[in-house]
């Protein structure tokens, strides 16, 4: 048997071996879950194997940030199909939701907004395109802005901040959900994002603004004229981002899909 054929034999065995990376995270079948593939490579006449780090790593890490989020049983049971169209604006919305999930390789914008009315279905349908995206083998990141703002701004002075911000940064697909969220203080007067919140998102929307070929998904209960209005800077990068892919949804009782059960009193 010649160098080559023992090299290639070698490479063979283990290209066919089981891994122990946990099936139940993602099963892979091009290298059955060892986290690299194999090759045969020649140098001055001299054979050897090349281990290469397999793309199920970037899968399984968007998945396990994905549960970590609390996001996946939520994926499981927000899909495109299980979203009610019982109106016409449910219908415009899911179909626009669709059709950028559908189309989004082929769109000069690819980032998807949607603003405005709580319990109308924003999340459910931003979750459905983040699914999609997970199911075409893409990386993704769900950041809930309260919660994963909070703990960016606690670390702004740590050398962990900048690789925990880059992975929200830098990730494939990247779906904020209630952007800027609207609260109130104790006298139920509405609080402004602070120079903190805004600077935070600037650095965010903007790496994602010059870097156009990933994706991002914005979900808020602000109208995007309404973030403008608190920072031209962001607003206005949102806006260009997300061009021909912007929905807003009237902020109307009716349409609270929340509250569609309960009775009025």
């Amino acid at each position: 048997m010649s160098e080559k054929e023992k090299v290639q034999l070698k490479v063979d065995t283990l290209n066919n071996s089981e891994g122990t990376l946990d099936k139940n995270v993602y099963d892979c079948e091009k290298c059955k879950n060892k986290g690299f593939t194999y090759s045969v490579i020649e140098n001055d006449g001299h054979y050897s194997e090349l281990a290469k780090e397999c793309d199920c790593k970037a899968i399984r890490q968007s998945i396990i940030s994905i549960r970590q989020s609390g996001l996946e049983p939520i994926i499981k049971k927000s899909t495109f199909e299980r979203f009610e169209t019982n109106e016409k604006w449910q219908q415009t919305a899911k179909e626009k939701a669709q059709t950028f999930a559908n189309t989004v390789d082929h769109l000069e914008n690819k980032c998807f907004f949607i603003g405005g009315g709580v319990g109308a279905g924003k999340t459910h349908l931003c979750t459905a395109i983040v699914g999609q995206m997970l199911s075409e083998k893409r990386t993704a990141r769900y950041m809930l802005w309260v919660r994963d703002s909070a703990r960016l701004k606690m670390m702004v002075n740590d050398e962990a901040y900048e690789p925990a911000l880059d992975d929200f940064r830098k990730v494939e697909v990247l779906y904020i959900d209630d952007f800027f969220k609207i609260t109130k203080d104790g006298y139920g007067k509405e609080t402004l994002p602070t120079s903190a919140d805004i600077r935070l998102a600037y650095e965010i929307i903007n790496y994602r603004y010059q870097h156009s070929e990933l994706i991002t998904i914005i979900s808020s209960e602000r109208f995007i004229n309404e973030i403008e209005e608190i920072d031209s800077a962001v607003g206005s990068r949102i806006y260009e981002m997300s061009k021909g892919n912007v929905l807003g949804i009237a902020r109307e009782k009716n349409r609270n899909y929340r509250l569609k059960d309960a009775e009025i009193l």
